[in-house]
């Protein structure tokens, strides 16, 4: 699959999914608009580990595979939740990169907290960048796709999108706000040449995930998963390749589950979050 010749923004690029996202997207040959709240993570995108996997020619030959990787990444420190900044950065990609061809939605955060315990500044800061954001990168992408008459949009959701489970009520909702906003994109942008696919990863090895779920949760999640593991960030990259790629030409207004088989059966936990 290439994405040679393309323009690609992914959010929340500076770590986790997102960043094996944009390096995902870097090696099928696109320049990628790596967003990020922190935009030092964001500028580290094609660094250090593309150079590694140069053609063999001694350091010099990595050094030069490094600098052209690093010349296809434009940085951008953003706030997805902020319409304003978001409508920046797009300005700013069409004045340096004359066009935009996919967009990834990966920028998130999570709060576990059962409903009824829930601070409404919770609730509000979830939806912000999980919903919002969305919105916002999409109304500025579905903009730019309907006028050239081509493009894609990965939305990353979550299998608790699909699935409830204790303390998920924000995170939940937004992902599953996500979905409904992709099949939207999908029956509006179609017509056009566009597409909005959405993608739906298990608990995957991330920075984020292991801050957010203690050692026997996460060993409950696997126990779940008929693959027996957590997911890699590559793998939920190459999902979304597949999705931003011409090979997926016709394939519009999905949610695929990246998940090890997660969603057959499904994390069960009592009334206090923990595994039963």
């Amino acid at each position: 699959m290439t994405l040679a010749g393309q323009v690609a923004l992914v959010t929340g690029a500076g770590r986790g999914i997102g960043r094996a996202i944009a390096e995902r997207f870097l090696a099928a040959g696109a320049t990628v608009v790596a967003l990020d709240r922190d935009e030092d993570a964001a500028a580290a995108v094609g660094r250090g580990t593309d150079a590694a996997s140069a053609n063999g020619d001694g350091a010099g030959g990595a050094r030069a595979a490094l600098a052209a990787t690093s010349a296809r990444v434009l940085a951008i420190g953003a706030d997805v939740g902020d319409a304003r900044e978001v409508a920046a950065a797009m300005a700013r990609v069409d004045r340096e990169l004359g066009r935009l061809d996919a967009l990834v939605n990966n920028a998130g955060i999570v709060a576990f907290r059962a409903v009824a315990d829930m601070a409404d500044e919770e609730w509000d800061s979830v939806l912000r960048v999980n919903l919002t954001g969305t919105f916002n990168t999409c109304r500025e992408a579905a903009r730019r796709f309907r006028e050239q008459r081509s493009g894609a949009i990965v939305n990353v959701a979550s299998v608790s999108a699909s699935i409830g489970s204790h303390g998920r009520g924000a995170y939940s909702a937004s992902k599953g706000g996500v979905l409904g906003l992709t099949r939207v994109l999908a029956a509006e942008l179609g017509p056009v040449g566009a597409r909005a696919n959405a993608i739906l990863p298990g608990t995957t090895e991330t920075a984020l995930a292991n801050a957010a779920l203690d050692e026997q949760l996460l060993a409950a999640f696997v126990d779940r998963t008929p693959a027996g593991r957590r997911g890699q960030p590559d793998e939920i990259a190459q999902a979304a390749l597949f999705l931003a790629s011409p090979a997926a030409s016709y394939v519009n207004g999905v949610a695929l589950p990246v998940d090890g088989g997660y969603l057959i059966g499904g994390l069960l936990v009592d009334e206090r979050g923990r595994p039963r």
